[in-house]
């Protein structure tokens, strides 16, 4: 397991991240509309398994970076 940057964000379970890439394709959402309608939409939330108080995706054009099928891209670093 790779090791979390100084100053990075959490991971997120990948239950919260496949819920999110089928309510995004389903409303046809662009990746930072997604994160959006999970920091305001509270049905959003629910489905995908977050509270009231946890910590959605951070709402920055990284977003994409977060939801990644590669098997190390998590732990490599960022390209320039």
């Amino acid at each position: 397991m790779c090791e979390r940057p100084a100053g990075g964000q959490p991971s997120m379970p990948p239950q919260v991240l496949a819920a999110a890439v089928v309510l995004q394709s389903l409303h046809g959402l662009t990746d930072f509309e997604t994160v959006l309608e999970l920091h305001r939409d509270l049905r959003w939330r629910a489905a995908c398994g977050l509270g009231l108080l946890d910590t959605a995706f951070d709402p920055s054009p990284r977003f994409k970076g977060q939801v990644s099928f590669e098997p190390d891209a998590a732990c490599s670093p960022p390209s320039p």
